[in-house]
C-alpha cells in the first residue's frame, strides 16, 4: 500500500532568497525559510526547531515535509533510532526517580532497558541495514552506553535537573 502522497514538481517547496537565521559555526547556516505550495498554507505546523527537524530538513527536504508539514507515519525505523529512543527513554525513567530521591543501582536501570528492549523490539518494523552486524551488537551498545552514563554522573548531584522534556520558547529575532 502507497502511503506516500503523488506531488507533481508544481507541489515541490520552493526556497525564500533569505536565510531564517544565521547560527554561525554550525551546520545550520545553510537552513533558509521555504514557500510551501499553496495546498499546504492552510495546514498548521508547529514553528518548533529541534535538533531532529532541523536535520531533517538540511538532509532531505521532502523527508521533512513528509515527516512534519503533512505528518506521514513511518513504517519503520533504523535499528540506531530504535536503540536511541530506548536508551533516552530509560535515562527519562532515571532521572524521574532521582528527582524523587531515589536512585537505582546501574543493574536495576540495565534489567529495565532490557525489558523496555523485549516489550518494544519488532523485527518486522526496525531495519539493521549494517549487514553483518548482529541484533546483539545493538542490545549491547545501548547497554554499554547507559553504563557509561552512569558512570559518569553517579550520584547525580552535581547538576541541578529542572526538567524532563520540557519546552523552551525563545525569540529568533
Amino acid at each position: 500500500m502507497d502511503r506516500m502522497p503523488h506531488l507533481g514538481p508544481c507541489d515541490t517547496p520552493r526556497p525564500i532568497s533569505r536565510p531564517i537565521r544565521q547560527f554561525s559555526g554550525t551546520s545550520m547556516s545553510r537552513v533558509q525559510a521555504v514557500e510551501w505550495p499553496r495546498s499546504y498554507r492552510g495546514c498548521r505546523m508547529s514553528p518548533l526547531y529541534s535538533h531532529s527537524r532541523l536535520s531533517s530538513f538540511e538532509n532531505c527536504r521532502k523527508q521533512f515535509e513528509f515527516r512534519y508539514v503533512l505528518k506521514i507515519p513511518s513504517e519503520s525505523e533504523s535499528i540506531e533510532a530504535f536503540v536511541g529512543k530506548r536508551v533516552h527513554e530509560i535515562l527519562e525513567r532515571l532521572y524521574l526517580f532521582i528527582g524523587r530521591g531515589q536512585i537505582p543501582g546501574i543493574e536495576k536501570v540495565i534489567v529495565r532497558y532490557q525489558k523496555l528492549w523485549e516489550e518494544t523490539y519488532d523485527g518486522e518494523r526496525v531495519r539493521i541495514v549494517r549487514e553483518g552486524t548482529p541484533l546483539s551488537f545493538y542490545r549491547q551498545l545501548g547497554e554499554q552506553c547507559l553504563r557509561s552514563y552512569y558512570a559518569r554522573h553517579y550520584p547525580f548531584d552535581e547538576d541541578e535537573t529542572l526538567g524532563i522534556e520540557k519546552r523552551v520558547i525563545f525569540s529568533l529575532d
